[in-house]
């Protein structure tokens, strides 16, 4: 057993829906008790322990999920209900799965505690050594010894699961940093239309356009942290060495300088606002912005504006790549030290993670997910988000080497990044500040 720290945990669960989320959500029924729903008046704190192993084999398991803060609500809700209704049909010794919504730092904080945990947890892939190390994960090898099932994802999703020679989560989410396209401020600025483009200096020349037309080419790279700057390395593609040997980064500073140059070009045709404020967001949807970096999450909001637009991704130099960060997201099964009850968590992370499933949430939500078989679906791809992401997870870069690695090596970006911003770093003092920040990282962990 893992080391784990005393502590009780109390989850908050949700009883009603946030105001202006969009679609109510059927109420959950008294025997299934299944999407727990919050309002700002009606907070329940529930203790949750899954140490009766078998107290409810008999009469059917209550299993418990930690999810994320919004997959209870609008279409992910609708979703989740969809899944549960399934899996409850045709899983007669399972009486009830009970989703726990919890917002990232609390569900963070709550996992590495290692006491009062859940069946299965929903968590970012960045994380996954840091909870293999703190939880006592539960071994999914012979879930993905079925190879019809385990095909079905992209290569490197399963070897970023695998630690150790065993699989230790289901690959869910995938996501690569685009851009967001207002076309009625192209066409006013009298750009051509491309679907994509080609190189870097197509887009740069199309911010040009855009700022001696009256308006603002984008929101702040500069001012975006690890993201901005993250999502220009991206487009490098292999050029950059990404890796780690004698605890020490691979990365050379001269395959950074080129990225600050283009961050600082970039930012010519910026604003001072940075990625992920909601102010930023309401500036492009305002068409007051050309372009705005962000991520897929926050389609929902630009489609609810009425803004023309399209996604894009950043390009590679010469045509040869396709830019962006990927991050992905998990699910992560806990050995209950019971081996019926961790029979049935598998089925569940197994339905979670196969073709209907994923393909349900591609779809339905609109995000992507690492599924290749449901990426290249033709119903899939006939959304434009879809599309773009598809070929994002051909191309990119994952931020960091999941599940072998604790080290998030691109977050040294973001105190870099202001330097070279403000001046204080050249391009290449900045490359090499990057390399000293990352192998100071290295340094820390050991």
């Amino acid at each position: 057993m893992k080391k784990r720290i005393g502590l009780v945990l109390a989850c908050t669960l949700v009883l009603g829906m946030l105001a202006g989320c969009g679609t109510a959500q059927e109420a959950p029924s008294e025997e299934k008790n299944t999407l727990a729903e919050e309002t700002e008046e009606s907070k329940v704190k529930q203790t949750v322990d899954n140490t009766n192993t078998s107290d409810n084999a008999a009469d059917g398991y209550e299993l418990v999920v930690w999810v994320g803060a919004d997959m209870v609500l609008e279409t992910q809700g609708e979703c989740w209900q969809e899944y549960i209704d399934t899996f409850l049909a045709n899983n007669e010794n399972v009486k009830s799965i009970t989703l726990v919504p919890m917002g990232d730092a609390e569900r963070l904080a709550a996992i590495m505690a290692g006491v009062g945990l859940p069946d299965v947890y929903f968590g970012s892939a960045r994380d996954a050594q840091k909870f293999y190390q703190a939880t006592d994960l539960l071994d999914l090898s012979d879930i993905y010894a079925d190879e019809e099932w385990a095909g079905g994802f992209y290569d490197d999703a399963v070897d970023h699961v695998t630690y150790e020679g065993k699989q230790w989560a289901i690959p869910l989410i995938s996501y690569v940093s685009h851009m967001y396209r207002n076309l009625d401020i192209l066409e006013k600025s009298g750009c051509e239309y491309k679907e994509e483009y080609a190189t870097m200096d197509e887009f740069i020349a199309d911010l040009q356009a855009i700022q001696k037309a009256g308006y603002t080419g984008t929101n702040s790279w500069v001012q975006s942290g690890w993201y901005g700057i993250g999502t220009i390395a991206a487009a490098e593609g292999d050029t950059i060495t990404v890796g780690v040997k004698d605890n020490k980064t691979t990365i050379l500073p001269e395959q950074l300088v080129r990225s600050f140059e283009t961050l600082l070009e970039i930012e010519k045709y910026a604003n001072n606002m940075p990625y992920g404020e909601d102010a930023t967001v309401e500036s492009f949807c305002a068409g007051e912005i050309g372009f705005l970096l962000d991520g897929p999450w926050t389609e929902y909001t630009i489609q609810a504006s009425g803004v023309n637009y399209d996604v894009v991704l950043l390009p590679g130099y010469d045509g040869s790549y396709t830019g962006g960060v990927k991050g992905w997201d998990y699910y992560y099964g806990v050995d209950s030290g019971d081996a019926d009850r961790n029979e049935v968590v598998k089925e569940l992370l197994k339905y979670l993670g196969s073709y209907e499933a994923e393909k349900l949430w591609t779809i339905k939500v609109g995000r992507p997910t690492l599924r290749e078989d449901v990426m290249s679906d033709p119903e899939v791809l006939q959304t434009m988000m879809c599309k773009m992401q598809a070929k994002g997870n051909e191309g990119g870069m994952i931020q960091m080497d999941f599940f072998h690695d604790n080290v998030f090596w691109m977050s040294a970006f973001a105190d870099v990044v202001t330097l070279v911003g403000n001046g204080t770093y050249t391009p290449e003092e900045g490359a090499k500040a990057m390399v000293d920040a990352v192998n100071a990282l290295y340094a820390e962990q050991g």
